[in-house]
């Protein structure tokens, strides 16, 4: 609101403390500077308010300094402050990285008294190119085995398993499914989501810990077996390790059947009866083929950018980049060990096992970004009006939408900015990658 620059040089600017690269920065303003600044907000004050019995920006300044002197004190504070952060950037020769933030309490501003206050910030890193072109990377090979599609048809063939009641006198075997009630206990006490009734389970499946299929081989039709197990060591971290006994009762007995695989399978998976066997094959083969050549993306871009950080020198990571990069790793886990039904106190001790692991991720992740950044910078990498369009269009087809409604929902929720980040940093990965010297493994990586 306030044009101070003519009294900028009377401000004081003082580096008070640094850890890292981050600066804590102390600020005094004089008394002369607050009076002006307040002098320039009560005039626009004055311009924009209606006072009784004057006419809309003619009020006398001894009426809007009475009725509105806490607004403009308020105003005014912020004023200074953005005036003072401005000031002292310049007057210190400071390269910021990320926007200030206020440090400590906020005091309130008078008129009549010098006023002080901090903030702090990060400056940014000593980044060094030496190499990012012609990066030595190696890329996973793609291809696809008959066993590999022969495991896919006998997926297609378990989807359209029959079950019928085994009527022989037999217990239960490998592959057969049983419907059972059972409740699980640990040192005495009742296990937490370890209890169901008429639940179905195939044996062999492992869907259940170790142990537990294997101790229902041999059990008929209502007989009831005690299995006395253990967590395995990398289950959840409350119960990793620990003995559990379960009460198992066998409700039902039931054994799978299964269509040949066949055209006749394929015609019917295919809605389509003109189809052989073999269009099936020639089908997932080429699906298997466009998975794996998306997984082997995805390695490539890893060991580029692995690559990239090898190769390249980082002086020290900006506390405020490596914090953002850290909260969203943890945001991740959360969410990911919360969708596989996690109690909130194992997710607390899956973050405190792996925090190591996790902060050197951050920091990769923070050393990656910056010298994207550069590279971006240096070789002019912009985002085009015809990168964004295909982007929306991208988003709109998968989400059944139109492109200019996915616009709207980004500027309405503020975060083009950070879309149009994200794609000069993959626009940047590319050029990385294009220009790279990549070879090609002989056998290709589980993913």
């Amino acid at each position: 609101m306030t044009n101070g620059a003519n009294q900028e040089k009377k401000m004081k600017a003082e580096i008070t403390d640094q850890k890292g690269l981050q600066r804590t920065i102390q600020i005094d303003v004089p008394t002369d500077y607050i009076k002006k600044t307040m002098d320039n907000t009560f005039k626009e004050i004055q311009k924009d308010v209606e006072v009784k019995g004057f006419r809309k920006g003619k009020a006398p300044l001894d009426i809007i300094k009475t009725k509105y002197k806490d607004y403009a004190l308020k105003e005014a504070r912020q004023d200074i402050i953005s005036a003072g952060i401005d000031y002292a950037i310049k007057e210190l020769d400071l390269k910021v990285f990320g926007p200030p933030s206020i440090h400590g309490k906020l005091e309130e501003l008078s008129e009549n008294t010098p006023y002080t206050f901090s903030f702090q910030t990060d400056i940014e890193p000593e980044i060094e190119l030496k190499k990012y072109k012609g990066l030595k990377v190696s890329k996973p090979s793609v291809t696809v085995t008959d066993q590999e599609v022969e495991e896919s048809l006998k997926s297609i063939q378990k989807s359209r398993m029959e079950l019928t009641p085994v009527l022989e006198d037999r217990g239960a075997q490998e592959e057969d499914f049983v419907t059972i009630d059972f409740e699980g206990f640990v040192d005495g006490e009742k296990l937490q989501n370890g209890s169901a009734q008429g639940y179905r389970l195939q044996i062999g499946s492992k869907t259940f810990i170790p142990g537990f299929e294997e101790g229902l081989i041999g059990a008929k039709v209502g007989e009831e077996r005690t299995l006395n197990l253990s967590f395995p060591e990398d289950y959840s971290p409350e119960l990793a390790g620990k003995p559990v006994s379960f009460k198992v009762k066998i409700q039902k007995l039931e054994k799978p059947s299964y269509p040949p695989i066949d055209d006749k399978l394929a015609q019917d998976f295919l809605k389509d009866e003109s189809k052989t066997l073999n269009d099936l094959k020639e089908q997932f083969k080429d699906f298997l083929t466009r998975q794996k050549e998306d997984q082997a993306k995805e390695v490539l871009k890893e060991n580029v950018l692995n690559a990239l950080v090898k190769e390249n020198f980082v002086s020290d990571i900006p506390e405020s980049l490596y914090k953002q990069q850290y909260q969203q790793i943890l945001h991740n886990v959360h969410r990911e060990l919360s969708q596989q039904g996690y109690p909130q106190n194992a997710i607390v001790e899956y973050e405190e096992k792996w925090r190591e692991d996790l902060k050197k991720t951050a920091e990769n992740l923070s050393k990656v970004f910056l010298l994207l950044e550069k590279i971006a910078e240096k070789e002019n990498i912009q985002v085009e009006e015809k990168d964004l369009s295909l982007h929306l269009m991208k988003e709109a087809y998968a989400k059944q939408t139109q492109p200019d409604k996915i616009l709207e929902e980004y500027k309405k929720n503020d975060s083009l900015n950070l879309l149009l980040r994200y794609l000069r940093e993959e626009k940047t990965i590319q050029f990385l990658i294009d220009n790279a010297e990549i070879t090609e493994e002989e056998k290709q990586k589980e993913q």
